[in-house]
């Protein structure tokens, strides 16, 4: 009998850990044969899309898979599937003019996805932390090799700690032939402000900055106005 209970309680213990992994869909294979790529991320999560009607995040799907796929030496796709995996809901490529931002307490991401010339405000929500920092790792790495046109397994291991920690040289380096869309300038901006709509600020000091990754330009949060600065020739544009 209590042979017969320890197997029992073996089997259900082995039944808990299997049922915690999350189920991929499509699974990992399935995605890799489809985009003819490695996967080098994944999650699962829902997926939002910024409504210009409602002035913010409208949920699209719900409990559906992000792949991270590196496709050729030096480009990487975003895809998202439907619930089922059967119908792909996105495929974007993975560069710098993306705008990767990340909410590590939300354990979310947003990014600009331009298409057919409209631009577009998407958000996913992964269900764990350890999901979304793995795949912000490898959209970074993937944006680090598509800007530089290098292999980021062939640097210095003190350069590769440096992107994984946040600090990429390509933000300083990096200039886009969008950085005067006005289209993804407005994008940016919305980026920023909702980062900080649930904060309150009780003066009128400046109380945020943030440096646009793939444009010129700064954004700084003053009370409930957000002042840009735009770099010219011989002085900052201000508006």
């Amino acid at each position: 009998r209590r042979e017969g209970r320890t197997a029992d309680n073996s089997a259900e213990e082995n039944s808990d850990t299997m049922t915690s992994r999350p189920t991929f869909r499509p699974s990992v294979a399935e995605a890799e044969e489809m985009l003819d790529g490695e996967v080098v991320a994944s999650g699962i999560g829902n997926l939002y899309l910024d409504s210009k009607v409602h002035h913010k995040f409208m949920r699209k799907a719900t409990g559906v898979t992000i792949h991270i796929v590196k496709c050729g030496e030096f480009k990487t796709w975003l895809a998202i599937w439907d619930e089922e995996g059967t119908s792909r809901l996105m495929k974007q490529e993975i560069e710098h003019r993306i705008s990767l931002d990340t909410n590590e307490k939300e354990s979310s991401i947003t990014w600009i996805f331009v298409h057919n010339g409209a631009t577009r405000l998407w958000s996913f929500k992964f269900e764990t932390k350890e999901q979304l920092k793995e795949c912000v790792r490898k959209m970074r790495i993937a944006m680090w090799e598509k800007g530089r046109q290098e292999d980021f397994k062939r640097q210095p291991e003190e350069d590769q700690a440096a992107i994984d920690g946040g600090e990429d040289p390509m933000d300083e380096e990096y200039s886009s032939e969008d950085e005067d869309d006005e289209e993804v300038y407005e994008m940016q901006k919305k980026q920023f402000r909702a980062r900080f709509d649930d904060k309150k600020t009780s003066d009128q000091k400046n109380s945020h900055l943030a440096v646009g990754m793939a444009t010129d330009r700064a954004f700084v949060l003053r009370g409930s106005q957000i002042g840009v600065f735009k770099g010219g020739k011989d002085k900052d544009d201000v508006s």
